[in-house]
């Protein structure tokens, strides 16, 4: 294995989420914002941009770049061409979504409330609602799928593709967002061998999902719940030890499996080395500002190539996940992802999608709920804010609060996130002193009831 200094293998210094280049996607992405434009239209050519903001050739094809992962806008050459809005993409935030949360907490049961709320979101809203069209869709994947060879069935990874086709089949953009988010994070934490199994073969965990998928078609609820329960059943079955054992600090994977080689290529191997740095900045509890390692050692621990590295390198700190520092000291550290900039880029992606308020309401309803479900032991903690005694709590603000009381990142982020593409923070008050009881008592079934009721409030319906 080649040893090269850490230069090599690094992006170049004016590379990262503070370079010019990304300060000028930043720029032209508010632009896209503010301007509404429907996607397909082309904003300006690339002369007129460059000229407009004073860019380079290589910082604007850096910009462009970065507004094309990003979901933004892409280039078009030839007459005609220039920069074109592109349609709105959830990939690259909810790959920082995932990013950040798992850095705010390593209890892999909060970060499952999200894939939970989803689904039970679904079967409860949206599977009712599902047009023709998505269930002709559905059908049809599964058509193609049934008649493919196994060997082409492992390569397009034909379970992954049915469950993110029935988790999806709303269109929501929120739905879309959340699910981003969830496989992503789950990609993270689960082991490779896992996912590779678990999305490849035609067993048990197939057979599931596809009834799960005919179920959604015929608007089969209690159906539904049952596949979750199975499917999650069979989980814990099949893998009771797989944190301890494919987790292990001390048996760094491997990026090249022989026995796949669609995950073979480049832009593969790149990505799965980034969900290794990131399973053992988890696994070994470093902090921002902790040192990873050398290029040099990094290509050793991993057995990765100078392009590899590099490309994983590029990729986390887009999500400012790791920084790279140069120097006699240098390498790469551990970073704090930016929270801030990650909830405008999914605020701006939602803006974008303009969402229906009633489908925010209920996502977020459901997620509250998932997360008051999972905190039930919880009293109300020392120290967070609590509403004033005199006061009435408007449906926003309790929202906010029932967040906090789940002392969870991923409600108390998506949260914040959903929160102003719902109903009004004006809408539904409720009087304080039920509320703080109840949280104070532990009372699950209370509080519970309390925010449903004035969930249905805000949502325009009364309670019976």
């Amino acid at each position: 294995m080649t040893t090269e200094p850490f230069d090599a293998v690094s992006p170049p210094a004016d590379f990262g989420p503070d370079s010019a280049g990304a300060r000028l996607a930043e720029r032209i992405a508010r632009e896209v914002l503010s301007a509404r434009s429907p996607p397909g239209t082309v904003i300006a050519s690339q002369q007129d941009l460059r000229a407009s903001h004073g860019a380079g050739r290589a910082v604007f094809r850096q910009a462009v770049r970065i507004l094309e992962e990003r979901g933004v806008a892409y280039m078009r050459r030839g007459p005609g061409g220039g920069l074109v809005v592109a349609e709105p993409n959830p990939d690259f935030v909810g790959r920082s979504l995932s990013i950040l949360v798992e850095s705010l907490t390593r209890d892999i049961q909060q970060l499952g409330v999200l894939p939970y709320a989803l689904e039970t979101h679904l079967f409860l809203h949206g599977a009712p609602r599902l047009g023709p069209e998505a269930c002709e869709r559905i059908r049809g994947l599964i058509h193609r799928l049934d008649r493919m060879a196994e060997a082409q069935f492992q390569a397009v990874g034909g379970h992954r593709l049915l469950h993110q086709a029935i988790r999806t089949a709303s269109r929501e953009p929120a739905v879309l967002l959340a699910n981003r988010t969830a496989s992503e994070f789950a990609s993270d934490i689960m082991p490779y061998s896992i996912n590779v199994s678990v999305e490849s073969e035609r067993g048990e965990a197939w057979r599931i999902t596809r009834e799960a998928a005919e179920a959604l078609i015929a608007g089969d609820t209690p159906t539904l719940f049952d596949c979750r329960r199975r499917m999650l059943a069979m989980f814990h079955a099949r893998w009771p030890t797989w944190n301890e054992t494919d987790h292990d600090p001390g048996s760094p994977p491997k990026t090249v499996d022989p026995g796949r080689p669609e995950f073979n290529r480049a832009g593969n191997q790149a990505e799965r080395l980034t969900r290794e740095i990131l399973r053992e900045i988890r696994s070994k509890g470093w902090r921002a500002g902790e040192r990873i390692g050398s290029g040099a050692e990094l290509m050793a621990r991993y057995g990765a190539s100078t392009t590899i590295l590099r490309q994983a390198v590029r990729m986390l700190e887009e999500h400012s996940a790791v920084e790279f520092i140069r120097g006699r000291k240098g390498g790469l550290y551990v970073a704090t992802p930016n929270r801030a900039r990650t909830i405008a880029q999914a605020a701006a992606f939602l803006a974008r999608s303009a969402p229906a308020p009633a489908d925010i309401h209920a996502f977020l309803t459901q997620l509250i709920l998932e997360g008051l479900n999972q905190a039930r032991a919880a009293r109300l903690a020392g120290g967070r804010k609590q509403p004033q005694a005199r006061e009435t709590i408007a449906f926003g603000d309790f929202c906010t609060f029932a967040a906090t009381q789940c002392a969870n990142p991923m409600v108390e982020l998506f949260v914040e996130i959903l929160l102003p593409f719902g109903v009004q923070q004006s809408q539904a008050a409720t009087q304080p002193g039920a509320v703080l009881d109840a949280f104070t008592a532990g009372d699950l079934a209370t509080r519970r009831r309390l925010f449903l009721t004035a969930a249905w409030k805000a949502g325009g319906s009364e309670a019976r």
